[in-house]
């Protein structure tokens, strides 16, 4: 008697001294003792198949007869266990079942043959796949810095590298880099920045790559335009339009936010600074602009430089370099020369303007003098009152005309304003007697008519 470990034919033959010889055959048959490995990697990666492989090698045969084998495995996941038993595979005498990593998971197997059973359990870690939180959109001013942070990065040990890029300030490796982006040219005064990042997770060689955008705002560019200098009592219109800022706040000394449009117009009582701030997305700017203002020149008076003539006298602590002067409105009268000649008599408006551009104006009136007319002549040719002459009219109404008559009316002379040697007592080269005459003097520039009567005396 022996232990039998496979199955055996036995031969056996029968002898006797007596009888004829005899054989015969017997099998013993040696039952299925049950044998299993399992194998499963403990650690996967996820979304990754593996193999969970089954070897029930030196179980032997199936021997006893009605009496049921098999082999079934049951996947727990999360609280819940489903079979899979339907889904092993025969390779080459070894069970094998596909999984696919996607969560922790433990397999249990079970092997039964009547009353054998054997029992196994794989426990598997699945290595998540890659998952990072990017940081939401910034929006920042074109020039400015911003952090940019990736957070919940799984699985442990993934490591981020960002793309190299030259506004990347410092390393750019690790979760949180400090970048500053650039500006480009953009619709709505807004450019997208993106930057891109790799996570790779070593354990599994695997890798995600994503991008993190920056809104860029366009720095606010431009410059005030404005009227500067400019006149006392005028106005100035100030323009920051080219910002194209979509806010405005203009200021000035003592009175904040008086106008809130890109254009204004300001009429300052002396020179003065205007500030405005101004803003478009995240960008803000300032800017600031002097609105000069200068006096307007003044007339104090028109003295005078001869009997037609007149010199403009002006405040020498207003206006601004070389005064131009014109007369009655009429600028193609306009002149350096502050002696203003020829005037005609009566009511004028003399206006000034200055290098500025500023302007005043002055009224005033040019009396006609006076003419002296002598009661008496003596033409004796003693040199002393030898002609009757009206004074002052040759310098100031040399057109003026005068006429002599005799006292029955007749003309005896006539000359003009002009003509310096006047009446000589004569009429057509006869000396007249003496008597009274009379004279009717007509000056058509004034409108003005003269008469009375004067003695001629003969000595």
């Amino acid at each position: 008697e022996s232990d039998v470990q496979k199955d055996h034919k036995y031969i056996i033959r029968m002898s006797d001294d007596n009888y004829c010889n005899a054989e015969t055959e017997m099998n013993i048959w040696v039952d299925a003792v049950l044998q299993m490995k399992t194998s499963l990697a403990d650690v996967q990666c996820y979304n990754m198949q593996y193999e969970l492989k089954i070897d029930t090698t030196g179980t032997g045969a199936f021997r006893q007869e009605g009496v049921d084998h098999f082999v079934k495995v049951q996947r727990t996941m999360n609280g819940s266990t489903i079979d899979m038993s339907d889904q092993l595979k025969l390779v080459k005498d070894t069970l094998v079942l596909t999984v696919t990593a996607d969560k922790d998971a433990s397999y249990a197997i079970h092997f039964e043959y009547g009353t054998q059973t054997i029992d196994s359990i794989e426990v598997v870690t699945v290595i998540p796949a890659i998952s990072v939180t990017l940081p939401a959109t910034p929006t920042i001013c074109e020039g400015e810095e911003v952090e940019l942070k990736v957070t919940n990065v799984v699985p442990e040990g993934t490591t981020i590298t960002w793309n190299s890029d030259n506004t990347i300030l410092g390393t750019n490796e690790g979760e949180v880099i400090n970048v500053k982006p650039k500006y480009a040219e953009s619709a709505n005064h807004q450019y997208v920045y993106s930057y891109y990042l790799e996570a790779y997770n070593a354990a599994c060689n695997n890798k995600e790559n994503y991008i993190v955008n920056v809104n860029v705002d366009e720095a606010l560019k431009g410059m005030i335009e404005g009227d500067s200098p400019i006149c006392e009592t005028k106005s100035s219109t100030i323009s920051a339009a080219s910002y194209d800022a979509s806010s405005y706040e203009w200021s000035t000394s003592g009175v904040p936010a008086f106008a809130t449009t890109a254009t204004t117009v300001v009429t300052p009582l002396e020179t003065s600074l205007y500030v405005v701030d101004m803003k478009r997305g995240t960008c803000t700017a300032q800017d600031q602009f002097t609105v000069v203002v200068t006096s307007n020149p003044k007339i104090l008076a028109m003295d005078s430089a001869g009997i037609r003539d007149r010199q403009v006298v002006t405040d020498p602590e207003r206006g601004t370099g070389v005064f131009s002067y014109w007369l009655d409105n009429n600028k193609s009268t306009m002149t350096t020369f502050d002696i203003i000649k020829n005037l005609a008599f009566g009511s004028h408006v003399i206006s000034v303007i200055d290098e500025n551009g500023c302007t005043s104006s002055f009224n005033f009136t040019l009396d006609p003098p006076e003419i002296i007319i002598p009661e008496f002549f003596t033409p004796n040719g003693d040199g002393i009152h030898d002609q009757w002459i009206v004074g002052k009219l040759a310098e100031v109404y040399p057109n003026a005309v005068v006429y002599i008559f005799d006292r029955f009316g007749k003309l005896v002379g006539e000359y003009l304003g002009d003509d310096a040697d006047g009446w000589d007592g004569t009429y057509n080269g006869v000396n007249l007697p003496s008597t009274d005459y009379w004279y009717m003097i007509d000056i058509a520039e004034i409108e003005r008519q003269y008469t009375g009567h004067f003695t001629l005396i003969r000595r």
